[in-house]
């Protein structure tokens, strides 16, 4: 994964201090940390990046797979929706242990319980720059000496569809069969949502757009060519259509 290289003319400081003469050429923008949730292999996972390139770098079934295609899915969105498979292992007894408070009638200790996938960015900046340029959007605390912006994506059960999720599932001693039918429900009652958080206050969040999301943050997959011949087995991805 590479960061830009080209940084951008941006004036004036943050604090509304003033502006300096000439013309200031900050640091650009750079992705430090991905904090993953529940997916796949990546029940819990943190991930920093260098200033330039990182190279993940792993046996079979460590998870590298499952950080590209979350990063496709959330930011490229290739994929519609996600489906159970898609949830690590051990959301499938939080799903249940939710299922069961639900029939229960502790609806939102259920809600509480329902786990969601998410993948959070945090991106620094030069903090001295009063225009922020693709970084606006993302801005959302108060604090001159902060120099980053935090942007979560989640795949989580949206709102108001609780009921519509279990209550068509009955409570009964096969874990497999319930667990089969609420994976039915999940992509009609979980959505997408993208939210810039305040890095000093969690709770203080404001929706985003993915258009935004896109201009910050450019995220393209060069597909492994695995054939041996020249034949198209009809999934080639080609290099070419990355730089187009």
């Amino acid at each position: 994964m590479t960061q830009p290289s080209e940084p951008r003319a941006i004036p004036g400081p943050r604090d509304g201090s003033a502006e300096p003469h000439g013309t200031v050429v900050p640091v650009p923008p750079r992705l430090t940390k991905a904090v993953i949730r529940n997916f796949r292999l990546l029940r819990r996972t943190e991930l920093s990046f260098t200033d330039k390139v990182t190279l993940c770098v792993g046996r079979n079934n460590t998870g590298k797979t499952s950080l590209a295609k979350l990063f496709e899915f959330f930011v490229a969105r290739k994929k519609a929706a996600l489906r159970i498979e898609d949830f690590s292992a051990d959301c499938y007894e939080e799903f249940l242990a939710a299922h069961r408070l639900f029939a229960s009638g502790e609806a939102e200790q259920a809600r509480d319980t329902v786990p969601a996938v998410t993948l959070t960015l945090h991106i620094s900046y030069d903090k001295d720059c009063g225009q922020y340029g693709p970084l606006a959007p993302f801005v959302v605390d108060l604090d001159p000496d902060c120099s980053e912006v935090v942007i979560r994506f989640a795949f989580a059960l949206g709102d108001g569809a609780l009921k519509e999720f279990f209550g068509g599932v009955p409570v009964g001693p096969d874990a497999t069969a319930t667990l089969e039918q609420l994976g039915r429900g999940i992509p009609k009652h979980f959505e997408m949502s993208v939210m810039a958080v305040d890095p000093t206050d969690e709770a203080n969040v404001r929706p985003v757009d993915l258009a935004d999301v896109r201009t910050l943050v450019r995220v393209d997959f060069v597909e492994a060519q695995r054939g041996l011949d020249d034949e198209s087995d009809g999934h080639a991805a080609p290099i070419g259509a990355v730089f187009e």
